[in-house]
This record gives structure tokens, sequence and C-alpha cells, in this order.
């Protein structure tokens, strides 16, 4: 995924001070006389509506947002924190990092990226906790524990999936969809609260003045 807003932003979360920065910072990088690059839009689907994302660098990851109400963290071809400003709430999946092989014995769980590449999977479950919150309310929490095979890769659909199980429940938590060059074209999260995202690239290309527009209020949608 190329990233082409870059943003240092101090703390865990985005507030109105720091969207005014990454404004601030478009109109130094990315002036209306100069031409800028292209990236690509992300269209999210959640709950019946679609929202606009961009790709953000931020403390080291990668976020996708629309600089309005979502904020959606991916390490690697994993989301790891979906913020929702809208509803002041956000959901966090911890991942222990040890794989459990039986009763008290564990050992260190490679990441899912290396067991793809080497096709080395372990028959063994992750641990994963999902954690809702209140933003700003720490004693507003809700979590659930998961316990999830390794990621299962299917070469014909191109799709890396994790299947996990919760209080005798099972689903497919979490989705990543490859193109033929191996760039993430999708993400899929299902919870067992029956919340889900489906989060895939555009087809539409724009460059960063348009973004700068976008993230200044001049249109609603490009």
């Amino acid at each position: 995924m190329t990233l082409l807003i870059l943003m240092s932003v101090a703390g865990c979360s985005f507030h109105s001070a720091q969207w005014e920065s990454a404004k601030a910072l478009w109109a130094m990088v990315a002036p209306a006389t100069q031409p800028g690059h292209e990236t690509y839009w992300w269209d999210m689907e959640h709950e019946g509506q679609t929202y606009k994302l961009f790709p953000v660098a931020w403390n080291g990851e990668t976020v996708l947002t629309d600089a309005r109400r979502w904020m959606i963290v991916l390490q690697g071809s994993e989301i790891t924190l979906i913020r929702d400003f809208g509803e002041n709430q956000q959901i966090t999946f911890e991942d222990s990092g040890d794989a459990i092989l039986g009763a008290g014995e564990t050992v260190g769980d490679p990441d899912s990226s290396k067991r793809y590449l080497d096709s080395s999977f372990l028959s063994a479950m992750t641990e994963v906790s999902i954690v809702e919150r209140s933003i700003g309310n720490p004693m507003d929490i809700a979590k659930t524990t998961t316990f999830c095979a390794p990621p299962r890769f299917d070469s014909q659909s191109l799709r890396l999936i994790t299947r996990c199980t919760s209080a005798g429940q099972e689903r497919d938590l979490r989705m990543a969809e490859f193109d033929q060059s191996g760039n993430i074209k999708r993400l899929d999260i299902n919870l067992f609260s029956s919340k889900a995202w489906a989060i895939y690239r555009s087809d539409e290309l724009v460059d960063a003045v348009e973004v700068k527009r976008y993230l200044d209020g001049d249109v609603d949608e490009i």
C-alpha cells in the first residue's frame, strides 16, 4: 500500500487540532500550483452506509481515515484498531502473542505474514481479545476472548482468512484479499456481536491537491 500522506502525530488519538495540522501539512507539501502524486481512495461499508477513506502514515503504522468520523489502524494485513468518533467508541484487537498448544503449554507465535510466506502453518490456536470501549471513559469497556487458528491462505481467491471461536461460535474474524501484485485490495472484520466492516480499495485515483481539498471541506466527495 502506497502511503502518500505523511504526518507525525503524538498521542493515541486524532483530535481537531491534529486534523488542522494535517491540513497545514498538505498546504505545505501540495500547494495548488504543484502537481500532486496519486493514491487510491478506499471505501468502507458499515451498517448500510459507505464511507470514503484515504491512507495516512501515523506513528509508524498505516491508518485509513475520512478525517471526520473513522480511523482504521492496520498492521501488515490486519486491522488492529477501529475508532468511531461519531459514536465515541473504539475497538482494539489484542493478540496474546502466544500459540496455545495444550493445557498450560505455549510457544511464541510467528508473525502471520511470515506464516503466509513460508506456508508453515502451526496446528495451534492464538488467543485474541476484542476490546470495545468508550473513548475517554475507561470504565465503559467490554472484552470478548476468542481463540483463532493460524491465518489460512486461499491461493485461488488470494485471501488470507483468520477463523476464530468464542463461546461455541465460529466466525471468520479477519479477512484480507490481495491483488496479483500482492497488494491489499480488501479487508473485512466480522465481530461475534454481528458488527461488520468491509473496506475495499477503489479504482479511483486522486492526487494530493484533491485530498487537500477534501480535508479543507471544499468538496464532500471526490
